[in-house]
């Protein structure tokens, strides 16, 4: 007696129930052994398939099993993302947002503004309808244009062609399922892997459809009406030539904010891409900028626009966990009691201005995943992490640089105070910021790690995407990545001379396991 993937024998299922995903009809058992025995690729979806469903090692040569990623599918543009490529990742796509939905409800696809983007997703689009989605194209859009378009038009999934801030040679695709959530390797994108790669190649019939969407006037609209009060402040905005600089702009000029334009003219060949964000030469431009235009804040945001960097009026960043402070503070002003979730790497002042302003602080993993989650399931009202993403309910977890901005603009009109004033009030102690450590293998590391779980084995700890060791004047956070070479620390204490000291204590048990050979 045959044992389906869910446990269930055949001898339960009664002739002719059986359908594939997303589908309405109806197959018979002899139909869908035959159709297994052939690797048909909805089988993988079915919870009577009797192989191996997360196998990426069989299957099409010419999809790269390295482009499955963490939290996204991207590769080297031609070799490992191209037409044929990206036609057949949006089969199996299309194939797994039927199966986990009614089948009937539409897509909608967006891009970044790379030179080859817009036909990419016009390509993805093309793979969808063979699967019979029908697959609603954006254009060029902003993350959190693209989810106000599923949430709006009530789709089942949000898909974003882009290269994710990586070099120009590289480009690829984000999936957002229905509820917000961004689809990772273990959710859903070693699934779809498996698909595409078993998928039989060429074209197949089409038979869902294609539309367009404009939806900035939309869009525009919605963000004006969930606008706390804004005045007349100058602010910069620098763009890094992506689709930011061109969308904030248009949305802003119905507000009172004057916005002075920098890196804001669309660019498909940035010379900002691939470099870490946000990068010199804009921090660089944005202190002249901000100086010389007698601005009050400035804001950068990198080429797709979810994640952005705040300067003060002196033109000096601020740290993001100092900005976020700021931002929650407001939220908490215009929805008293709010959830609030953090980067449990952040300033031990963040978690008290949390709670002086009478909210609720969720201490949440910046790991791919968990902020859209706190977002989602425990239902924060807004979280951030330390990379300068800032998240949002109204987004369904999704980044929101403009809505961050037009926060932060409110909080410093509201107390008639320069940002660089209230800002300090939250830099009230002595942060190291992460701190990486090249170890000379993964078990020096280990080690390192062993060595310091000894030392300070008496102390307050706890086990959240690593370990947080707390003190009466310090803490300190510290991880190493299964089978990685490089050991991530922040430390932040009281005063600098405490902070100084702790790290020290522990910067000298990881250099002792570097200098072994």
């Amino acid at each position: 007696m045959r044992t389906t993937a869910k446990g269930a024998t055949s001898k339960d299922i009664s002739p002719g129930s059986r359908k594939c995903p997303g589908e309405n009809y109806e197959v018979t058992p002899a139909i869908c052994t035959a159709r297994q025995a052939n690797n048909y690729a909805k089988c993988l979806l079915c919870s009577f398939y009797s192989g191996d469903a997360n196998d990426l090692a069989t299957g099409d040569p010419r999809i790269k099993k390295s482009i499955f990623r963490t939290n996204v599918i991207a590769g080297e543009v031609p070799a490992e993302i191209n037409e044929y490529v990206m036609r057949k990742l949006g089969a199996a796509v299309g194939q797994f947002i039927k199966a986990h939905s009614n089948g009937k409800t539409p897509a909608v696809i967006a891009c970044d503004r790379r030179e080859n983007s817009r036909n990419l997703s016009r390509i993805f689009g093309e793979g969808m309808k063979s699967a019979g989605m029908h697959a609603v194209h954006l254009g060029p859009a902003m993350p959190d244009m693209l989810r106000y378009a599923m949430i709006e038009h009530e789709m089942s999934a949000a898909l974003f062609v882009s290269g994710c801030g990586a070099r120009l040679e590289v480009n690829g695709v984000r999936i957002i399922d229905r509820d917000g959530r961004p689809l990772l390797f273990n959710t859903g994108i070693e699934k779809i892997g498996v698909i595409a790669r078993r998928m039989k190649p060429g074209r197949s019939p089409s038979h869902g459809r294609s539309d367009t969407l404009r939806i900035l006037p939309d869009y525009q609209a919605f963000m004006i009406e969930r606008a706390p009060q804004l005045h007349a402040l100058k602010v910069v905005l620098d763009g890094s030539y992506g689709i930011g600089g061109e969308i904030i702009p248009y949305v802003l000029a119905k507000t009172p904010l004057k916005v002075i334009r920098s890196r804001c003219e669309p660019d498909g060949r940035s010379e900002l891409l691939g470099l870490r964000f946000p990068a010199g030469q804009v921090n660089t431009s944005m202190q002249q900028t901000i100086r010389s235009e007698e601005a009050h804040l400035g804001m950068a945001t990198d080429y797709d626009s979810d994640l952005c960097v705040f300067y003060d009026e002196k033109g000096r960043a601020l740290r993001n966990d100092i900005a976020a402070a700021l931002i929650a503070r407001e939220i908490l002003v215009l929805k008293p009691g709010s959830r609030i979730a953090y980067d449990l790497r952040a300033s031990a002042a963040f978690r008290e201005e949390i709670l002086r302003g009478g909210g609720q602080a969720l201490r949440t993993s910046p790991v791919p995943g968990r902020m859209n989650e706190a977002v989602i399931a425990k239902g924060a009202e807004y979280a951030f992490d330390l990379s300068g993403r800032h998240l949002f309910k109204a987004f369904k977890g999704g980044e929101s640089p403009l809505m961050a901005l037009m926060l932060l603009c409110s909080a410093t009109q509201r107390q008639q105070k320069p940002l660089s004033g209230l800002a300090e009030k939250v830099y009230r102690y002595a942060y190291s910021g992460v701190l990486s450590h090249e170890m000379p293998t993964p078990e020096k590391a280990a080690s390192a790690l062993e060595d310091l779980a000894a030392e300070f084995q008496d102390c307050e700890k706890d086990d959240m995407d690593g370990l947080t060791y707390r003190f009466p004047s310090w803490w300190f956070y510290i991880k190493n990545k299964p089978g990685s070479r490089i050991i991530d620390l922040c430390v932040e204490g009281r005063t600098q001379e405490e902070e100084r000291t702790g790290r020290h204590r522990v910067e000298q048990i990881i250099r002792g396991h570097q200098n072994q050979r």
